[in-house]
């Protein structure tokens, strides 16, 4: 057994996927039990997958018993589903999203409201919650209308996230990067659940395409999905202001299907080795590694992965991967005495596209 890691004991895996309608092999929903007390195995137990039309983004209700899942394809709908005590999923209830190609949500800390991010028409929409944990009709939508110097993909403004920010006192403020306009919307959420602004738009460098965002004490670090950079901004007022713009790979880049596309990004954080920023790179299908200090970001390591590492999640020192046209999910334990990275375990999953775990 190597004790120079440290392993978690298990959880619900809740997988979204692309189905047959968004080119993917998914059967909807994946649910897997996983029992990590023995180090030495990997106990995965797969339940029965709920059928839906390409659930590509799922987060959890605080209480760990209901997850709520988005279909990227036509019509757009919003899920609700019980995650049973043995990971069998069962739908609860689901609503119109009325939008096109969501592909993001965020729930509340008070777990009154839901918001999810459309890719397509470039908006977010709010949903009430209910106590049992079941949403209700939209209460609100707000559509951006920016673009960008690349005439394919910056076209129209295109919300590719919704990240809460948990600092903000008041009204629930929320951050939208917006991959079509080359900025991170700051927006609120009043006790209605109403939407706007919460000040002015973080500006990145024109045709940087932000995609997702981590936050961290007095930093925000965006991974740039045209530019395949990460963009470091440091806490400034309401904003931030950049202060560090870095290449998420030292692969050479591409064209095509080759073209580095930075995707997932996840922090980790040690006294060891303090914060470090890691970030899946598709076309070149790997995982960048960086650390975080003070208003520097360095690379300190990069590894090969499964192919088109679409989500990144880190949950203690345990790194989750999915790889979406590899069909596996692959996972990676920080050894603390070196800050390295090193394979653990994979499994077949088709077509996935987020990782969700519930303890």
């Amino acid at each position: 057994m190597d004790t120079s890691t440290t392993r978690d004991p298990g959880a619900h895996i809740v997988l979204g996927g692309y189905t047959t309608d968004m080119g993917g092999t998914a059967p909807g929903l994946a649910s897997y039990r996983w029992d990590a007390s023995d180090a030495d195995a990997v106990d995965l137990v797969a339940q029965p997958a709920l059928p839906m039309n390409s659930p590509s983004w799922v987060e959890a209700h605080p209480n760990g018993e209901v997850v709520y899942a988005v279909s990227e394809g036509h019509p757009g709908m919003l899920y609700a589903i019980r995650l049973g005590a043995d990971g069998r999923l069962s739908e609860g209830n689901a609503v119109p999203i009325d939008g096109t190609a969501a592909c993001h949500l965020a729930v509340t800390a008070d777990a009154r409201h839901l918001v999810a991010a459309n890719y397509g028409d470039g908006a977010v929409s709010s949903f009430p919650i209910a106590a049992d944990g079941s949403i209700g009709d939209r209460i609100d939508r707000y559509a951006f209308d920016l673009s960008g110097p690349d005439p394919e993909r910056q076209d129209a403004s295109h919300a590719h996230q919704a990240v809460m920010d948990g600092r903000s006192a008041g009204t629930d403020v929320f951050w939208v990067p917006d991959l079509g306009g080359d900025v991170v919307h700051r927006m609120r959420l009043d006790a209605d659940g109403r939407i706007g602004r919460a000040g002015d738009p973080v500006v990145l460098p024109g045709g940087s395409g932000p995609r997702h965002l981590v936050l961290t004490a007095d930093h925000m670090v965006v991974a740039c999905e045209l530019s395949a950079q990460l963009w470091l901004g440091r806490r400034d007022g309401d904003g931030y202001r950049q202060v560090a713009l870095v290449d998420s790979s030292d692969r050479p880049n591409g064209s095509g299907q080759d073209r580095i596309h930075p995707s997932g990004i996840g922090l980790h954080r040690s006294e060891e080795h303090g914060v470090q920023v890691l970030v899946a790179n598709r076309g070149c299908d790997t995982v960048g590694v960086f650390r975080l200090d003070g208003d520097s970001l360095t690379g300190i390591d990069e590894f090969d992965t499964g192919a088109w590492p679409r989500d990144l999640k880190v949950v203690d020192d345990r790194l989750w991967l999915a790889s979406q046209a590899g069909n596996q999910v692959i996972t990676h334990l920080l050894d603390r005495s070196t800050g390295r990275w090193v394979p653990d375990f994979a499994f077949p999953a088709p077509s996935p596209a987020c990782i969700l775990l519930v303890r």
